[in-house]
């Protein structure tokens, strides 16, 4: 955990997830006669919302109750995949916190307790404003490409909505 960045990992959802949407954005958009210039932004603004939509993912995973996310909880910590809220909560975890975090990992199944310990370290305050940081430059960038568009009001409301409920931090 101590090698992984923060711009390394989102680098990675950036070319991974994040160009996944924006491609399948792209496509829509040159499938709909928009200009190549105007899928391109399209692209951009599809790259954005990826990269978001695996970040509110990658969080959520550390909410300890199924019905709340719908999906098992804490299943990224136990695959031993070390997402951004990992990197955070070891980055800003005091010395025993981590070696608690990289002996939790060597574990193939947590119990309440352990799952108590990584969840109040993911949702640390600092990990948290630094997650929300992330969510809000992405959406400035979102918002930038997608205001070069000539869209309607409608279509604004409508990316406004979809974004607001991926940025729930």
């Amino acid at each position: 955990l101590e090698e992984l960045t923060e711009d390394f990992y989102i680098d990675m959802i950036r070319k991974t997830t994040g160009e996944d949407v924006g491609y399948c954005l792209e496509l829509g958009g040159l499938l709909a006669g928009c200009s190549f210039e105007e899928a391109e932004l399209i692209r951009s603004c599809g790259i954005s919302l990826g990269t978001m939509m695996q970040l509110r993912d990658d969080i959520i995973d550390y909410i300890n109750s199924k019905e709340a996310i719908n999906k098992l909880p804490f299943r990224d910590f136990e695959q031993k995949k070390k997402r951004l809220p990992l990197i955070l909560a070891y980055k800003f975890a005091t010395d025993d916190q981590r070696t608690s975090i990289s002996e939790l990992l060597k574990k193939d199944q947590l119990d309440d307790d352990e799952r108590k310990l990584i969840s109040d370290l993911i949702f640390k305050k600092e990990a948290i404003l630094y997650s929300n940081n992330v969510m809000l430059k992405l959406k400035e960038s979102l918002f930038e490409n997608f205001n070069k568009l000539n869209t309607s009001e409608n279509s604004k409301e409508i990316i406004s909505e979809i974004v607001n409920n991926i940025v729930f931090i």
